[in-house]
């Protein structure tokens, strides 16, 4: 690849609009599809000036780069719809998966006659010149770098095989955000063993300030700790692939599923009712949101211990979210799809009535017509 590139991203979220941006900046051309987005996303994506193509399979026709920043548990849905519109450019998987995942996502890529470049972020969004860092593996990952290189998105080439990239994000994260899920675990033991204050005081006489900073760590995990819980699924599988014990951080997903429902109220909510979620667990039953092929939604009260057996129980499973309060389904509802309520898949009485009833399951297909 020479010059200016078209570059298509899968989807502009948070972290998606600033690789676009750092994109836009280096000189590339950066489209998206609004397809099936949310207010907030075409928000997002208008802002940023992002080139609307309206669909996937004419981003897929139109760009010679597809990246794709998603959930975890989205990575496989969002390559499957790549595919089915025959991409023959530049694949970049940017998200948290297992080394396993991406050389199998590599490897249809390639029968497919795409091109695979693995890639691992380690940071937030990238707004400040050099606090975030895209790591690509792949044949050509240097050619990929090269549409960051004006940007404030830092780059770093690996390795020419797929799975380097994805393999050095788990190892990064299986340590700063497990030992986050551990730190709020021992708060939360403390709290209820009645030793909380006197921990405190001991980390503070070790390193003065210690147990202030542990709190701020706990409550900001609460903001994507629905993110992080998939995030350490892939972990957990990383391990396992390399013959290590798994079960720390299985765990960990454990602890940011508890803490999922203060993604939004962080930063108002007691920090003793965040302690007595971690340590009680959700009273209310928690709810996945569960999106397939067909284009029904489900929400269910059903409990997986990661979205992997949600795909094994549904044969056209696209992604699924939660677990979340119904509270959290509703704010997302308002916030990808808008106030209105008419264009959810449930409306808000439905989701109230659903909640309060002895249903497991509520399908869209058989509500909304």
């Amino acid at each position: 690849m020479t010059g200016s590139q078209r570059i298509g991203i899968m989807h502009p979220g948070e972290m998606g609009i600033s690789v676009a941006a750092s994109a836009q900046t280096s000189g590339q051309e950066v489209y998206w599809a609004s397809e099936g987005r949310g207010a907030q996303t075409r928000e997002r994506a208008a802002k940023f000036g992002l080139q609307d193509m309206q669909s996937v399979a004419n981003l897929c026709a139109t760009c010679s780069v597809i990246v794709s920043v998603c959930p975890p548990d989205a990575a496989d849905a969002v390559a499957r719809q790549v595919l089915a519109h025959q991409f023959s450019g530049v694949y970049l998987d940017a998200n948290a998966i297992s080394p396993r995942r991406a050389v199998d996502i590599s490897q249809r890529m390639t029968a497919a006659g795409a091109t695979f470049v693995d890639g691992g972020i380690i940071g937030g969004p990238a707004w400040t010149p050099g606090a975030t860092r895209l790591y690509l593996s792949g044949p050509r990952a240097g050619e990929v770098a090269a549409c960051f290189a004006g940007g404030p998105l830092a780059t770093e080439v690996i390795g020419a095989e797929a799975g380097n990239a994805s393999a050095l994000k788990m190892c990064y994260a299986a340590y700063t955000k497990g030992t986050t899920a551990l730190l709020a675990a021992v708060v939360a033991t403390a709290e209820r063993l009645g030793v909380r204050d006197n921990l405190y005081r001991q980390w503070d006489s070790d390193d003065a300030g210690s147990a202030k900073r542990a709190e701020q760590r706990v409550r900001q995990a609460g903001a994507k700790a629905w993110r992080f819980v998939g995030e350490m699924d892939e972990i957990s599988a990383t391990f396992r692939d390399t013959g290590l014990p798994a079960e720390f951080h299985v765990a960990a997903a454990e602890i940011y599923r508890r803490l999922a429902p203060f993604k939004v109220a962080q930063g108002t909510t007691p920090f003793v009712d965040v302690l007595a979620a971690l340590r009680d667990g959700d009273a209310s039953a928690p709810l996945h949101l569960v999106y397939l092929q067909s284009g029904a939604v489900l929400l269910t009260k059903k409990q997986y211990s990661q979205w992997r057996d949600i795909a094994a129980e549904h044969s056209n499973y696209m992604t699924s979210l939660g677990p979340w309060s119904v509270e959290d389904v509703v704010r997302f509802f308002e916030q990808d799809q808008g106030l209105e309520d008419s264009g959810w898949p449930f409306s808000r009485s439905q989701l109230m009535d659903f909640v309060k009833s002895d249903a497991i399951v509520l399908d869209s297909a058989y509500l909304r017509g």
